[in-house]
């Protein structure tokens, strides 16, 4: 990775320097790769997923605490014992997010939760004893953008 440079003035040479350091970074982001893991069930594009100490990602739903804690979105579909690519933090990008939501698009800027039964819900959950999962935020139609947290028991 390139030595790390922020500039201390307003120089053009130096924040042209600046810019060449992050463009480099940049750069390097573009090769890291989604990572898979076995699918313990059949897993669709765009559901949110938690991995208990079976190794293996599952649907996360947040009427069950033992499964409200989401790792990720699943970028791809898999059946089970296949092999399942999840985005742990960044963007999953789908063109039918019909499985996830019950739509075939996001709505650009609403907040996504765990719904109670799983998948993605613009609902925010009230239900007692059930949790509360904020899963991401929709940057357009296409676009969630995965920020997990740790799940709170309402």
């Amino acid at each position: 990775m390139a030595e790390r440079y922020i500039p201390h003035s307003n120089s053009p040479v130096e924040m042209r320097r600046a810019i060449q350091q992050l463009e480099i970074a940049l750069s390097d982001l573009e090769d890291i790769s989604v990572p898979s893991y076995a699918a313990g069930e059949d897993i669709e594009a765009g559901m949110p997923l938690y991995m208990p100490a079976d190794g293996k990602l599952y649907h996360a739903r947040a009427d069950d605490l033992d499964k409200s804690e989401v790792c990720g979105v699943a970028s791809g579909s898999a059946s089970e014992g296949g092999q399942v690519e999840v985005v742990m933090a960044g963007i999953v990008s789908l063109e039918n997010w019909t499985d996830a939501i019950g739509a075939v698009e996001l709505t650009a800027g609403t907040i996504y939760y765990l719904a109670e039964t799983g998948g993605l819900t613009a609902v925010v959950p009230t239900t007692i004893n059930d949790a509360f999962m904020l899963v991401g935020r929709a940057l357009s139609v296409n676009d969630l953008e995965v920020l997990p947290g740790r799940p709170t028991k309402l």
